[in-house]
């Protein structure tokens, strides 16, 4: 009887042995207290499953923990892309308003360009006009000064007969 005994604790260990493979780390081998080879094994092997759920959880801990580092680290280059988007937009629109400011200040270039471009054509016109009768004014003053000359001349002459 002790050999089925013996039977049935091995298949126990057997069947612990396969649900510890299909991932079940809760499981436990009693010991049958008779301090043997078989509680022996008992033994080893639940300080063996205890220790393979430490290590599973303790990589599970640290897979959790490199999940929300990452997540942390994907949260700060959004909020950076987030600022730099904005700061991009920010600056778009200045320079929007630059290029319309721009664009109103050549308008009105031109138009002054244009207003100063007629305004010389005047100022040419008035100078020809003005050098014109300047030139007139000469000739009158020359002419003026001939027959004041011839004047004289003649009252000079009527003088002497």
């Amino acid at each position: 009887m002790d050999k089925t005994l013996e039977k049935d604790r091995i298949n126990e260990m057997i069947v612990a042995i396969m649900k510890v493979a299909r991932g079940d780390y809760s499981i436990r081998i009693e010991l049958s207290g008779k301090n043997d080879d078989i509680d022996s094994l008992a033994m080893g092997l639940n300080m063996m499953i205890d220790d393979i759920r430490v290590s599973i959880e303790e990589v599970e801990k640290a897979h959790e923990e490199r999940i929300k580092a990452k997540i942390a680290a994907d949260k700060a280059r959004l909020e950076e892309s987030e600022k730099a988007r904005k700061i991009i937009e920010e600056k778009a629109k200045k320079l929007e308003d630059s290029r319309s400011a721009t664009i109103y200040m050549m308008k009105d270039l031109k138009r002054t360009s244009f207003d100063l471009e007629k305004k010389i054509r005047d100022l040419e016109r008035f100078q020809k006009v003005t050098m014109d009768r300047e030139k007139r004014v000469l000739e009158l003053k020359k002419e003026i000064k001939e027959l004041k000359k011839k004047l004289e001349s003649e009252k000079e002459w009527k003088k002497e007969k």
